[in-house]
């Protein structure tokens, strides 16, 4: 008989499949892991910024409504204008043309509204006065606070591009003209406020917000209304006006027409 030959046994041949995952060398892992970690980096970063946008905003208002300055220009001082002179030099004087969002508010820490209606606006239209030269309360065509005589308030009038609500235009200022038409009295100081922006994205102005005095000192409280200029000793780029008020030194409600500044 034919001896049987011993076959030798075949070995399994390993399928892709079947082998082994070999590690990534050290070097890959690594350059994987820094993409990982870059990438959500960047996430984080595009996350922080978009909320520190929003905070910056809503810190931008709030810091508006402080009345505390960053600096002061000396030398200005205060006159009083018949109605001759004021329609002499209305040729003269660029009324502003926004009030800016929640200015109209009377309480400074108020962030809601308080204007007696929504003709509040009319304060700042660009045509100047609605009620001087008559002294009357109309809380629907001029700024008014909500309470009378509770302290401390403040407006804010900005002059814009024509044709364009969201963007300030400065001028070039030799005077502030303020109108006021029922109980005047209450202005204790006059600010610029430079890169004022509201809440609303599409108005947003860059850069950091310096509040400048401009005048403070008392106004005499009297029963008609009048018309008080803030001349400065030299002439001032001017978009954004605040006007302080201390509504306890003229009692009753005080009602502000509009406010001017004078370029020639």
């Amino acid at each position: 008989m034919a001896k049987k030959k011993n076959k030798k046994p075949r070995q399994k041949e390993h399928t892709d499949e079947q082998s082994p995952k070999e590690p990534l060398p050290l070097k890959e892992l690594m350059k994987r892991l820094l993409l990982v970690g870059v990438a959500a980096l960047l996430v984080l970063v595009v996350a922080g910024f978009m909320i520190m946008k929003k905070v910056g905003e809503v810190d931008r208002f709030m810091e508006a409504r402080k009345l505390t300055v960053d600096a002061a220009i000396e030398g200005s001082t205060l006159e009083e204008w018949d109605q001759a002179r004021l329609d002499a030099e209305d040729n003269n004087i660029v009324w502003c043309m926004n009030t800016a969002d929640g200015s109209h508010v009377g309480r400074a820490g108020d962030i809601r509204g308080n204007a007696k209606s929504d003709n509040w606006r009319r304060l700042c239209d660009g045509y100047g006065p609605n009620v001087y030269p008559d002294h009357k309360r109309t809380h629907s065509r001029v700024w008014e606070p909500q309470d009378p005589d509770v302290g401390e308030e403040f407006v804010i009038g900005t002059w814009n591009r024509k044709g364009h609500d969201n963007w300030l235009q400065p001028v070039k200022a030799k005077a502030i003209v303020i109108v006021e038409t029922f109980n005047p009295g209450a202005i204790v100081a006059v600010d610029r406020i430079d890169n004022y922006y509201s809440m609303d994205e599409s108005k947003t102005v860059m850069g950091p917000m310096k509040k400048t005095r401009l005048w403070s000192g008392a106004m005499k409280p009297i029963k008609k209304s009048r018309v008080s200029v803030i001349r400065f000793k030299d002439p001032l780029e001017i978009a954004t006006v605040r006007l302080v008020l201390d509504t306890k030194q003229a009692r009753g409600y005080n009602n502000i027409d509009t406010i001017g500044l004078l370029t020639e």
